[in-house]
């Protein structure tokens, strides 16, 4: 016999269940990892890719979508902000959400999520794709203005020095390089 949705389950509704802010299950479990924010009068909400095995259910914290979800919706959040009139679709913050999303999650992966970096994206003259150029999705519009390629380098190190020859001294070296490049057109850029 199927239950109602209004009936109290003890399973389902009672206060002893442990929560999990911010993740949640929806129709008992059917729905999970749902991952949810209240930020700026709003509820943004995500549901992560689960890969798992027949039957059983990871930890959160082996599900690395949980984290890039919730920091996601934050960026969301954030990139809408705090509305002081009433919402609806046609608000200039909702209407460039579409594009926000675009540039920062192609594919439904985050790849760059800064509010600050995109909204500088967005309120640069951007070009739609002419007929000639196949539109990658990952790049929905041209940009056009002065070339640049911006360059960041990141180094550390690490390092310990014994002073004596009993113990040698020990070190580590990383670090990254992030190239962003604004340039024309679709051209071929390579670093060596």
């Amino acid at each position: 016999e199927a239950q109602q949705d209004d009936e109290f389950l003890e399973e389902r509704d009672s206060s002893e269940r442990p929560s999990r802010k911010p993740v949640y299950e929806l129709f008992n479990g059917k729905y999970w990892p749902v991952v949810v924010l209240e930020k700026h009068d709003f509820m943004f909400c995500c549901l992560p890719l689960v890969q798992k095995a027949a039957g059983s259910r990871p930890a959160l914290v082996e599900i690395p979508g949980v984290s890039l979800g919730y920091d996601l919706l934050e960026k969301i959040a954030d990139f809408v902000g705090p509305q002081t009139i009433p919402v609806d679709s046609s608000l200039p913050k909702f209407r460039d959400l579409y594009n926000y999303l675009c540039i920062a999650a192609p594919f439904g992966t985050p790849v760059q999520t800064n509010p600050d970096t995109l909204k500088s994206v967005l309120q640069t003259k951007l070009t739609p794709w002419t007929l000639k150029q196949k539109q990658p999705t990952w790049k929905p519009f041209l940009y056009k203005g002065n070339p640049r390629l911006q360059f960041q380098i990141k180094e550390e190190i690490k390092a310990v020095q014994y002073d004596s020859k009993m113990a040698p001294d020990v070190w580590e070296v990383s670090g990254t390089i992030t190239c962003k490049a604004e340039l024309e057109g679709l051209p071929e850029v390579s670093v060596s």
